[in-house]
């Protein structure tokens, strides 16, 4: 497995729909731009500060393809058996599951407090338990026993609603129907241009789109070396949700796509050299960086704030056509 958009439930996903949608598939997904920031002190690999979305998935997201293609994307929690798991590798190959990223390293990390949440496709394969990943850091497969999945499913994540999570996904409609597919992007791409530019409300104590780079700007005098260490670690998300979105701008039939192309170009370098600067700030202890990181972190929002306005101006004024679609 590898990663085919920014985060192992998109990816898996994306995996599962290509055989019907073609090249059309990362459109479906990659269509959303998104950032949050959550303040205080407590955080965890599982529960993070910061990132494009407090959550594996975006359930707005997930009901759109239902609405506008028929594709179910169903989680089931609170799995009472993990017979499940088995029955849908017998009917239908594999199973797809969230469970523990600790769980597959090598060596594994089983520590109570090490919880970081993955999805993971399960499949048998003579006779043993083949585990499909799709997080960069960890190998891409892993053979476990039985009870090894059973513990790293059953303990997935510090979310309870994470935890015997089945996940099962069904295509109704072989043939893309392309006005739908359409209507899904443009509907994605303005509902999230719109929470970013303009939301900002708190949820569960996160705060979203462009207002969340300006607190964190201002938090960021409050940060310890480590979780400049984390922070540099979890923007990886976000720059990769930004990379993803290149595949839509660059299928938009517009005059000044090129444009939008370099521009979104920049902002994902910006990305890069703030995560590499948050990394260098916690190793070598330059906190005398700090008013450099604001400005790098302010200038990022001007420039996707300017970014997303003109996306949402072309959504919402302009006829827009997504060529080869």
């Amino acid at each position: 497995m590898r990663m085919k958009s920014y985060n192992c439930f998109y990816s898996a996903l994306l995996e599962l729909l290509e055989p019907y949608y073609y090249s059309t598939t990362p459109l479906l997904l990659n269509n959303r731009w998104q950032f949050f920031y959550k303040l205080g002190s407590k955080y965890s690999d599982d529960k993070r500060f910061v990132g494009e979305y407090p959550m594996l998935y975006d359930q707005h997201h997930i009901d759109s393809l239902k609405e506008y293609l028929h594709i179910a994307v169903n989680i089931e929690p609170n799995v009472n058996s993990h017979q499940r798991i088995q029955e849908m590798i017998t009917t239908q190959g594999f199973a797809l599951i969230f469970a523990n990223k600790c769980c597959f390293f090598n060596p594994p990390t089983m520590t109570e407090r090490c919880r970081c949440v993955t999805t993971v496709k399960v499949r048998a394969s003579n006779s043993s338990w083949v585990c499909d990943l799709y997080d960069p850091d960890i190998r891409t497969s892993r053979i476990l026993s039985l009870a090894d999945i059973i513990y790293a499913w059953e303990n997935a994540s510090e979310y309870p609603f994470l935890n015997r999570c089945i996940i099962q996904v069904n295509v109704n409609e072989r043939i893309i129907n392309k006005a739908a597919a359409l209507e899904l992007i443009v509907d994605n791409m303005t509902k999230s241009a719109i929470t970013y530019l303009y939301g900002g409300e708190k949820d569960n104590g996160a705060i979203y789109g462009r207002q969340a780079l300006y607190v964190m700007a201002d938090d960021i005098g409050n940060w310890g070396y480590n979780r400049f260490i984390d922070g540099a670690m979890y923007i990886q998300s976000v720059n990769a949700q930004r990379k993803s979105f290149m595949q839509v701008i660059e299928y938009i039939d517009y005059e000044k796509s090129p444009s939008l192309i370099n521009r979104l170009t920049a902002i994902i370098e910006m990305w890069n050299s703030l995560q590499m600067t948050l990394y260098l700030v916690a190793k070598r202890h330059q906190m005398n960086a700090l008013q450099h990181i604001r400005k790098l972190i302010l200038d990022i929002a001007e420039e996707e704030t300017d970014f997303v306005s003109e996306i949402l101006d072309l959504l919402q004024h302009r006829y827009v056509r997504i060529a080869k679609l």
